[in-house]
Parts: structure tokens; sequence; C-alpha cells
């Protein structure tokens, strides 16, 4: 059996675009207030539809990690990263907790219970992995989750073999194992909070609560620089010993400059570790 994810290398794993100069190409000079200096994170809208008009018009993309590997309509090198990431926490301890903080479409948690699937895949994906998600908007219906199972050739690439499947119609689609997992996660009303902001999630909840954080393209929806700083700082503690942070890279110098995540490490770039 096949656990080794398959990797295209024939394609340009830098075909990104991060600067504000390169995005201003592709934006209106009335939109370009949307881009935060230097780089090309949207900054001043709360609406999943608004971020998911700005992402279709610009062919701009924020978050690079767990899109399926994909960013920018090719495969991002980032994802290698996440995958390593797991492993070493896989290799730690057999099960983890982990928290998604903005699901977007759905593909989030399916990439991620897919990753987990490939690194465990002779374990019941349920014993050895707690997910538990948290997003600003509404619920996925039914035809967005079932959706959010299904890849394209090229996605495929980036998963173990034995996690997802051929459909009738020639693409696609993981393993029962992984969308049934998903879906249960997504539809629970304990594991998965919709309509709830960060700030709002992070108020209650303990210390030492995740073995690891992915929290991509999310600090930009908090638009007071306090908040977004007692966010990073609450979720400092909520990280277990040796737990992960998986974050937008573009903030590594924002952490440095406001004294955050000093008790982590950085591991891979946007990837950070707690200290023991």
């Amino acid at each position: 059996m096949q656990i080794t994810p398959i990797r295209n290398f024939n394609i340009n794993p830098k075909c990104q675009i991060n600067k504000k100069t390169d995005v201003q190409k592709y934006v209106s000079c009335d939109k370009r207030d949307l881009i935060q200096t230097n780089y090309y994170l949207p900054l001043n809208f709360t609406a999943r539809k608004e971020y998911k008009d700005l992402n279709d018009y610009y062919e701009v993309r924020a978050s690079t990690h767990f899109r399926r590997g994909l960013n920018y309509g090719g495969p991002s090198s980032y994802y290698k990263d996440v995958e390593d990431t797991l492993k070493m926490m896989y290799d730690n301890k057999r099960q983890n907790k982990i928290l998604v903080v903005g699901v977007g479409e759905g593909q989030e948690p399916f990439s991620l219970a897919a990753s987990v699937y490939g690194i465990k895949w002779y374990e019941n994906l349920k014993d050895v992995l707690d997910m538990e998600c948290v997003d600003l908007g509404p619920k996925l219906t039914k035809k967005q989750i079932t959706e959010a199972s299904k890849m394209n050739q090229q996605c495929q690439y980036y998963f173990a073999i034995d996690s997802y499947k051929k459909t009738p119609d020639g693409k696609y689609t993981f393993i029962p194992e992984i969308c049934d997992f998903v879906n249960e996660t997504l539809n629970s009303k304990e594991k998965t909070k919709w309509d709830t902001s960060i700030q709002e999630f992070v108020k209650d909840c303990p210390e030492n609560s995740y073995d690891c954080i992915s929290m991509n393209n999310v600090l930009g929806y908090i638009m007071s620089k306090q908040e977004k700083n007692d966010v990073i700082s609450k979720m400092e503690k909520m990280i277990k010993p040796n737990g992960f942070l998986i974050t937008d890279e573009i903030y590594s110098e924002y952490f440095k400059n406001n004294n955050l995540l000093t008790g982590f490490d950085q591991v891979f770039p946007g990837i950070y570790q707690k200290r023991g």
C-alpha cells in the first residue's frame, strides 16, 4: 500500500504572487486599497462572499498552505511543509487534536484529514485525529461539502494513492472514510462553530487544548491590531507543549516586531513549534 504522497515535479512550485507591485497588474485602481502594504493579504472586509469575489476577480489567494497544496492555480511548495509538520506531530504521539480556523469552502479540513490518513492509513481516522473547526461564515451546505470532497487530476498528485478514488466522470474524490469524518466534523455543533469570530472563540478556550492550530488567511480579518495580538497570545497558550501553529508566512516579521510567539521556534516558513 502506497502511503507517500506523489508530487507533480513538472510544475513550477514558485508560481505565486506575494508582492503589491505584482498584484497591481491584476487589480483596478479603485480596488488597490484592499491590498495591505507590500503584500496581497486583503484586510478591509469581513464576509466570506466578499473574499470569494475578491479572490475570483483578482485570481489572488492569501492562504498558502492547505488548499490541497495549490496556490494561484498551481501546486504550492508550502504544502510539503505542512505534511512534514503532521508527520513530526504523529511521530511524537498516536492521536492529535487539531483546530482549523477558517475552513474556507471546506477544502482545508479535507486536505488535513487526507494527509493524516496518508500518514496513519493502517488505523481508523477517528482514532488518530480529533478535528475541530471555527469559521466566520455560515454553515456550509451539504452540496458545498460534497463539492469540497472532489478534486481534479492535478490535485490528486498531492495525496496518498489510497486516500482517494476515481469517479465515473473521470474526476477524483476522497474515500468514504475521509468524507464521513469531515462531514461529521462540519455538521457537529460540538466540533464546528459557524458564524463565530476567532476573537470570540478564544475567550473561553482552555490552555493546552490543541496539538496543532491551522490558521490560514485569518489574521487579515481582524481589523484591530490589539485584537490580533490578543488572539495570537491566547493561541500560544491554547497549543500544547511541542505543538504547532500553521499560519500565513507573511506575518513572520509582524510576530517578531510585536514580541509574539516568543515561546515558539519556526520550523518551516509560517509554521511554528512550541517549545516543550
